[in-house]
């Protein structure tokens, strides 16, 4: 079954494309912002994407650009929105060939060419001294997470590894200033510094992890059945937030695997939740 990322934070659209593409036999992969979907497609989670470009502050734009680098075959939502047609475009790129990306010349290779040789006609020809890069391995029963064997994860990782040590580093100075003793108090106070972003609790991460394993979504984000679509989208943001990536320590990788992993189902939960159908038939199924 094709794997489509659907990449939009317009949550009535991302509803009715879901059910266009479920229809077509597609499988969707959501996401929201510009990282979730860069992670998914580093992760190999979907063989094609529909992005919205005006998505994440207009950073859908730069996805369809990354995607285009990686040989991800992408393309933009129809406008206005038509979800027979975005089914149509979906099933194309789903059956286009992925493009492989070609290979850095090692440092060897790069200062050694081969002589120029002259055909029949006098005119030069280049010799070709490196072999297509390999076809990327099959992503069917490739689990969401990063793949570090391919150079566009392996380019995804090191991004991520560097933003969480800049903020990392960010933080302990900010923590290192805040036990500075203070200078006496100027004529005038200063303007409030805006809170800082402690380290995720790992015994919570824990929890959370134990019931994105075994609770349904209402009790995951903690709501009762008949809550609203307003409350299913602030809970849900609420936990996303506190969750983000950038809490957890450059250093511990295993911690990072467990919030992407809640991350993922709480992702789930909201577009269940959030549509009031779909919200509807998941309660009447659990006889709630």
């Amino acid at each position: 079954m094709p794997r489509i990322l659907l990449v939009d934070d317009d949550l009535a659209e991302i509803a009715a494309v879901k059910r266009a593409l479920a229809g077509a036999g597609h499988q969707t992969v959501l996401a929201t912002n510009a990282s979730d979907a860069l992670a998914a497609v580093a992760g190999g989670a979907a063989d094609a994407a529909l992005v919205a470009p005006e998505c994440d502050g207009g950073e859908g734009a730069a996805v369809l650009r990354a995607m285009a680098a990686r040989g991800t075959p992408a393309a933009a939502l129809p406008r206005p929105l038509d979800a027979r047609a975005a089914v149509e475009v979906a099933s194309a790129l789903a059956a286009s060939p992925r493009r492989p990306r070609a290979p850095a010349p090692s440092p060897s290779a790069a200062g050694t060419r081969e002589p120029p040789s002259t055909s029949g006609s006098g005119s030069p020809t280049a010799t070709a001294t490196r072999t297509a890069a390999p076809s990327p391995a099959p992503t069917a029963n490739r689990p969401p997470a990063f793949d570090t064997s391919s150079s566009a994860s392996a380019e995804a990782v090191e991004l991520r590894q560097a933003e969480r040590e800049l903020w990392w580093k960010q933080e302990q100075r900010s923590l290192v200033a805040a036990a500075t003793p203070a200078a006496p108090a100027p004529s005038s106070p200063p303007p409030a510094a805006p809170p800082r972003r402690r380290p995720l609790d790992r015994g919570w991460v824990e929890e959370m992890l134990r019931q994105a394993e075994q609770a349904d979504y209402f009790d995951l984000v903690g709501l009762p059945p008949d809550c609203s679509r307003e409350d299913v989208l602030q809970a849900a943001g609420r936990l996303l937030e506190e969750l983000a990536p950038e809490r957890v320590p450059p250093s511990d990788a295993i911690l990072l695997d467990k919030v992407e992993e809640i991350r993922r189902v709480l992702a789930e939960a909201r577009d269940v939740l959030a549509d009031d159908p779909l919200r509807e038939a998941y309660r009447r199924a659990l006889g709630r």
